[in-house]
C-alpha cells in the first residue's frame, strides 16, 4: 500500500516537530552549560569533597546525635582550621625569610663559604659545581649579573605557579564550604543520584553505577590524602634527623603539595641545596640527599598500591583512569578519570555478559 499525500504530509510534519524540539533542547542545553561553566570546577570539587567526607559525617552524627546541618558545619569549620593554620605558618615563615634575605643583601653581609676539595671529586657535576661555588664565594656580584637574565624568567614562572596555587587554594576553600551544604542534605542527594543513574541506565543498573561512582571517588581521595601523609612523614623524618630549621613547617608544606598533586621534590631539592651549602659534601649530606629524593618521589610507587582500594574494578583501570584524567584535566581529572573509566568498564562487561545470561542451556539464541 503506497502512502497517500495526506500520510506523507503528516510524517513530514511529525519529523519537523521532532527536529524543532530537538534543536530547542540543544540550544537550551548549550546556554545552560555556558552559564554554569564558570562554576563547573567549583561544583565538581564540592561534590567530590562531600562524597569523600560523608562517611565521617555519618560517623559523627551517630556519635553526637546532632542534626545533619550542625555536623556538616562542624566538619567544615575543623577542616578550615586545619588548612589555615599551616598555611598561615608557611606564609609567615616565607615572609620572615624574605625580609631576612633582603636585610642581608642591603647590608652586604652575605658570605658564602668556599667549597671543599671533595666537591670537585663528585661524579659528573663535581668540577662544574666546584667552579660555580668558588665564584659565588669570591665574586658573588658578577655571578648574579650573569645569572640575572635566567633568574628573571625563572622568577616570573615561579610567581605564576604560586599565583595558580593561591587561586586553587581559594577554590578548594569555597568548594569545602559548599560541600558542607551538600552533606547537610546528603540523604536526599544520595536518592537523587540513584534516581538519575536509574533513569539513564535503567532500574537494574542505576543503583550499582551510583555506588560504583561513589566508591571510586572515595578510594581515589583516600589514596591521594594517604599518600600525601606518608610522604610528609618520610620527608619530615629526614629533615628532623638532619637538623634542618623549620623541619615541621617544611613537612606541612610537603603535605599540602602532595594533596595538590605537586611534586614534593619542590621542597626536598632546596633543602638538599641548603644542607650541602652549610654542611658540605659529607657522607651524611649525601645520604640525606639520596633519602630525600627517594622520599619525595615515593608517590610514584605508592599510587599503584593505594589507589582504587574498595572498588569492584581492576586496579589497572583505576590507575589508568587517574593518570589519564590528570594528564587531560589536571588535578580534578584525577577523580573524574577513574569514575568515567570504571563506569565504562562495568557497562562494557555487563553488555558482554548479558547475552550469556539470557540464553538457556541447550537453547539457541533468539534472533
Amino acid at each position: 500500500m503506497s502512502p497517500t499525500p495526506l500520510t506523507e504530509r503528516m510524517l513530514s510534519r511529525g519529523l519537523l516537530d521532532v527536529l524543532i524540539r530537538a534543536g530547542l533542547i540543544a540550544v537550551l542545553v548549550i546556554f545552560c552549560f555556558e552559564i554554569f561553566n564558570p562554576f563547573l570546577n567549583l561544583m565538581l570539587w564540592s561534590v567530590i569533597l562531600a562524597i569523600t567526607l560523608y562517611p565521617l559525617h555519618g560517623f559523627l552524627k551517630a556519635r553526637m546525635g546532632g542534626r545533619d546541618g550542625r555536623v556538616a558545619t562542624l566538619i567544615v569549620v575543623v577542616a578550615l582550621v586545619i588548612l589555615m593554620v599551616p598555611v598561615y605558618l608557611l606564609a609567615d615563615s616565607i615572609a620572615t625569610s624574605v625580609e631576612h634575605g633582603l636585610t642581608i643583601v642591603r647590608e652586604g653581609s652575605l658570605h658564602i663559604p668556599p667549597p671543599t676539595e671533595k666537591v670537585a671529586t663528585l661524579p659528573l657535576v663535581g668540577p662544574t659545581l666546584h667552579d660555580f661555588w668558588l665564584q659565588a664565594s669570591t665574586d658573588l656580584t658578577s655571578l648574579l649579573k650573569k645569572a640575572l637574565p635566567h633568574l628573571k624568567g625563572i622568577s616570573l614562572n615561579l610567581l605564576g605557579k604560586l599565583a595558580g596555587v593561591g587561586v586553587g587554594f581559594l577554590l578548594f576553600v569555597g568548594a569545602l564550604i559548599i560541600a558542607g551544604v551538600i552533606m547537610a542534605y546528603g540523604e536526599s542527594g544520595s536518592r537523587s543520584a540513584v534516581q538519575i543513574a536509574s533513569r539513564i541506565s535503567g532500574p537494574d543498573r542505576g543503583p550499582n553505577i551510583a555506588t560504583l561512582c561513589t566508591a571510586t571517588i572515595r578510594a581515589v581521595a583516600q589514596g591521594v590524602v594517604g599518600i600525601a601523609f606518608i610522604q610528609m612523614l618520610l620527608v619530615g623524618v629526614g629533615f628532623v634527623a638532619m637538623g634542618v630549621p623549620g623541619a615541621g613547617l617544611l613537612a606541612l608544606a610537603a603535605l599540602l603539595l602532595g594533596i595538590m598533586q605537586l611534586p614534593v621534590v619542590l621542597i626536598s631539592l632546596p633543602v638538599i641545596g641548603y644542607v650541602f651549602a652549610t654542611e658540605g659534601a659529607t657522607l651524611a649530606s649525601i645520604v640525606f640527599a639520596i633519602y630525600s629524593l627517594i622520599a619525595g618521589m615515593s608517590d610514584n610507587v605508592l599510587k599503584p598500591l593505594l589507589l582504587g582500594r574498595g572498588v569492584d574494578v581492576p586496579m589497572p583501570v583505576i590507575l589508568i583512569g587517574a593518570l589519564g584524567g590528570m594528564v587531560t584535566n589536571g588535578f580534578i581529572g584525577l577523580f573524574i578519570g577513574p569514575v568515567i573509566l570504571a563506569v565504562g568498564y562495568q557497562l562494557f562487561w555487563q553488555w558482554v555478559e548479558t547475552p550469556q545470561e539470557d540464553v538457556q542451556p541447550g537453547q539457541p539464541p533468539q534472533t
